[in-house]
């Protein structure tokens, strides 16, 4: 028996084993994939168990037999096939972690049946460099308290965690999981200006990207609010009032507050709201 099975090893999938095994915790885990050749990559390179069967259907279902905590680390319009590959090899000795945005834990019951417990997390893509920032929605799920410490240790091995609400997860999903693109948006548009006034390219991304993780820091170690910290670097008659007006004008925040209410609209429809 392992502890952790991962059924699916995409961007995410991969990135949470990389904070696994960087934990020293990857002898513990059993993974699938659809394509034959990149498990067998993936296993050579971390020593982690391939589940075998002559199809992904066989893989998946071995690895759910195998598996203590299930992992489901599958797009969204591929889960209900990877349920029904696994509904009849769980327990109510095992859970099943969902990693799908949009399918809500009504709907994987439905799907998987009501013998494993079933959660759903919303982790993102920093998590491949120990900076993630993951949601865990338990809902109503009958846990230990051991058992679930278990589960934040999984998303923890590759950065923090918030536990919220089902209504709240898609929200994080947002804030948290869709946002790193945005952002690197932004750092892109920052090194382009600086190529414009003359720093190498390669250099002007190392700045900005520099930069953005400066200030980030300082929210979070501060605990002062955004805004304030915005005041503080802009001196009366200087330079950077300048530039903030010019985000006023040009619809700055409102630009990304749209950009997350086109990301949720998406989600509604993904939940068939």
């Amino acid at each position: 028996m392992y502890k952790y099975g991962f059924i699916g090893m995409g961007n995410m999938g991969k990135a949470i084993l990389k904070g696994l095994s960087e934990r020293g915790l990857c002898r513990d885990v059993v993974f699938s994939s659809g394509d034959p050749e990149k498990m067998k990559s993936i296993a050579e390179k971390t020593g982690i168990k391939a589940a075998e069967g002559k199809d992904s259907a066989e893989r998946n279902r071995n690895v759910a037999s195998m598996a203590d905590i299930i992992i489901l680390a599958v797009k969204p319009q591929v889960l209900p096939s990877v349920c029904e590959d696994i509904r009849e090899a769980l327990t109510s000795e095992k859970t099943v972690v969902s990693l799908a945005a949009g399918i809500k834990l009504e709907k994987l019951y439905e799907l998987l049946g009501d013998k494993a417990v079933t959660v759903r997390a919303m982790p993102n893509t920093p998590a491949a460099v120990g900076e993630g920032m993951s949601a865990l929605c338990f809902g109503k799920a009958e846990l230990t308290g051991e058992k679930k410490k278990e589960i934040r240790e999984i998303f923890e091995a590759c950065g923090d965690t918030a536990e919220v609400s089902e209504p709240l997860l898609d929200v994080m999903g947002v804030t948290a999981g869709s946002s790193p693109a945005f952002t690197y948006m932004y750092i892109d548009a920052l090194a382009d200006a600086g190529v414009k006034y003359g720093i190498k390219r390669e250099e002007s991304v190392r700045i900005a990207a520099k930069a953005v993780l400066g200030a980030a820091a300082m929210v979070l170690r501060t605990g002062e609010h955004p805004e304030a910290l915005k005041n503080k670097v802009c001196s009366p008659g200087g330079t950077t009032i300048e530039g903030v007006e010019s985000l006023y004008e040009t619809g700055f925040k409102n630009s990304v507050m749209k950009a997350c209410t086109a990301c949720m609209d998406k989600n509604d429809r993904l939940s068939g709201k």
